[in-house]
């Protein structure tokens, strides 16, 4: 095996420089190196790291852990971007005591994105048909779909054939993702 021009430490023939002192080698250097080590170095005996070293690589070692467990986990949920919850459209349920027809569905295509835990608040026009004899009264309005809450205000509002009320719609958001119809119970009176 050959050593070291400089320091005597045993080389592969391969190396460019001493691993030990840093000596550049070049195969001629190696060739002309003795067949066995220099008396005068003593051979490289490795010695254990002082013993605060340990306790040092263990709090480390312990520090690493809680951050992959804990840290880590809670930085990513923390900026992660909530699920989406996409409602494909809103089928409304209408219910009625004192008319001719005691319920009714109407699906009205309004497709919405949102984050989920959102809350949506949107003021439209809600119109009743002229084709209809009596006026209607609005007494409520509530989302049958589990984890959406859905209010409108102003409620109750009379509204006659052929007229509109301006109401305030809110949809609150599931916790988790969602991608589906939002299913609503209005309950309702006839005005004859």
């Amino acid at each position: 095996m050959p050593y070291c021009p400089s320091c005597g430490r045993e080389v592969q023939p391969d190396f460019l420089a001493c691993p030990n002192c840093g000596q550049g080698l070049s195969s001629v250097q190696i060739s002309q190196a003795p067949t066995s080590p220099p008396s005068q170095y003593p051979p490289h005996v490795p010695t254990a790291p002082p013993k605060g070293h340990r306790k040092r690589n263990v709090a480390i070692s312990v520090l690493a852990v809680f951050l992959l467990l804990f840290v880590v986990p809670a930085v990513y949920y923390a900026l992660s971007p909530s699920p989406d919850v996409y409602i494909t459209d809103v089928v409304y349920t209408y219910n009625c005591s004192n008319c001719q027809s005691t319920q009714w569905n109407y699906s009205a295509p309004i497709k919405s994105y949102a984050n989920a835990g959102s809350t949506l608040t949107e003021t439209s026009p809600f119109s009743w048909p002229s084709t209809q004899a009596c006026s209607v009264t609005l007494n409520d309005f509530h989302a049958t779909t589990p984890g959406f809450l859905f209010s409108v205000t102003p409620l109750p509002v009379t509204i006659s054939p052929g007229s509109s009320a301006s109401l305030t719609f809110t949809i609150s958001m599931p916790p988790q993702a969602y991608n589906g119809p939002l299913d609503v119970s209005v309950t309702l009176t006839s005005g004859c």
